[in-house]
C-alpha cells in the first residue's frame, strides 16, 4: 500500500491473503500506520517500524529472560510468539572420598575385632544419632482376653445382644427374683 492510497479490505486480502490481512489491518490501525475512511483504508505513516519484529530479534540475539522487560515478555508469551524454557545443568566432579571400587564399611565393633586388633585398620560407617530406629512390632491380646472375645463372638452369632450399659453388676431382684430363683 502506497502513501495516500485508499484500499478496501477485499483488495488487501487479495494482495496478502485473508488471514494475514485481518491481522495486519488490526495491528496497523492500532499502531496508527493507517486510518479507516468509510470502508477503505489509507496509509498515513511514512516509515512504519514494527516494534514486535525488533523486540523478537532482540530476544533471538540475547535469549536470557532477565535481560528483557517483563511486560513485553508476558505479552509475547500470551500471544504464543515466545516459548520460555528453563534449562538446568549440573557439574559433577570427583570428591575427596572418590574410589573406583565400592568399599564395604563396618557397622559394628565386634569382640573378634577387639581380640585380633582389626578395628585399628577398619573403616566404620558414621552413626546417625538422629535416626528414629526400627519401629517396634505391634502388640497382641492377652490369652484370656482373646478367649473372652471368642466367647463374645459365639454368643453374638447365636443371636444374643449386648446390653447398652456399663452396669455389669445387677441387683438380686434381676438376678433371682425376676427369674423366680430362690
Amino acid at each position: 500500500m502506497e502513501m495516500g492510497e485508499k484500499v478496501d479490505i477485499g483488495t488487501m486480502e487479495d494482495r496478502v491473503g485473508k488471514h494475514i490481512a485481518k491481522i495486519g489491518m488490526g495491528k496497523a490501525l492500532k499502531q496508527k500506520w493507517i486510518k479507516k475512511d468509510g470502508d477503505k483504508f489509507e496509509r498515513i505513516a511514512q516509515n512504519p517500524v514494527d516494534e514486535d519484529q525488533t523486540n523478537l530479534n532482540k530476544f533471538l540475539q540475547n535469549p536470557s529472560v532477565d535481560a528483557h522487560d517483563k511486560k513485553t515478555l508476558d505479552a509475547y508469551k500470551k500471544r504464543k510468539h515466545l516459548n520460555v524454557k528453563t534449562l538446568k545443568s549440573y557439574k559433577v566432579t570427583k570428591g575427596e572420598n572418590f574410589a573406583t571400587e565400592r568399599k564395604e564399611l563396618e557397622t559394628e565393633l565386634t569382640s573378634d575385632m577387639l581380640r585380633t586388633g582389626d578395628w585399628k585398620n577398619a573403616t566404620f560407617k558414621k552413626y546417625n544419632f538422629n535416626a528414629l530406629g526400627v519401629a517396634g512390632t505391634g502388640g497382641h491380646l492377652h490369652p484370656l482376653l482373646a478367649v473372652r472375645e471368642q466367647f463374645r463372638e459365639i454368643f453374638l452369632e447365636m443371636g444374643f445382644n449386648e446390653m447398652p450399659t456399663d452396669r455389669y453388676v445387677e441387683s438380686s431382684f434381676w438376678n433371682f427374683d425376676a427369674l423366680f430363683q430362690p
